[in-house]
């Protein structure tokens, strides 16, 4: 909580606990030789759907029922695996990013949430630290040593992803 830049997703806004793109967007990748060509893709894609993405690609889907191979609840996530593979859509067109009615030590003292729909954005309260960017890699100036972020404020904020990715 010194001020010290603890996360970079370098060009995006924010960093861990954020609920810009710069704490949202993670990098992951997937091995799969002789189903899978080098390539980027990015779809929408959230961590409940890596069990159906998984369990479609070991084949289980066909021989139980559809996304839902161990016969529980309905799962939540989707099997994204040709959004991966092919870069075709997501099957998924909204997730909520976050739902934090609680201030945290150091990070927002205001309820926040944030859900992503399509190409839009919606975050209510605070975004999330950092308020700003970080600096570029590299880049030696440090950023408002020893201040701790700490928005009291409530706002609202909409974003077009696809337009203004920050």
């Amino acid at each position: 909580c010194g001020g010290q830049v603890t996360s970079s997703n370098y060009p995006y806004r924010g960093g861990k606990r954020a609920l810009y793109e710069g704490g949202v967007r993670t990098p992951a990748f997937v091995w799969a030789p002789g189903r899978l060509h080098p390539g980027r893709s990015n779809a929408m894609i959230h961590v409940t759907d890596w069990l159906p993405t998984f369990w479609s690609l070991a084949s289980l889907r066909g021989a139980l029922e559809p996304n839902n191979p161990i016969k529980t609840k309905p799962l939540d996530g989707f099997d994204q695996w040709l959004a991966i593979s092919e870069n075709l859509p997501s099957n998924r067109t909204e997730f909520v990013i976050n739902i934090d009615p609680l201030p945290i030590k150091c990070g927002h003292q205001v309820p926040h949430a944030g859900i992503r729909w399509k190409e839009w954005k919606l975050i209510l309260g605070a975004g999330g630290p950092p308020f700003g960017w970080y600096p570029a890699p590299l880049y030696k100036t440090p950023l408002a040593a020893g201040k701790c972020y700490n928005a009291s404020y409530s706002y609202v904020e909409l974003y077009n992803i696809e337009e203004d990715p920050s």
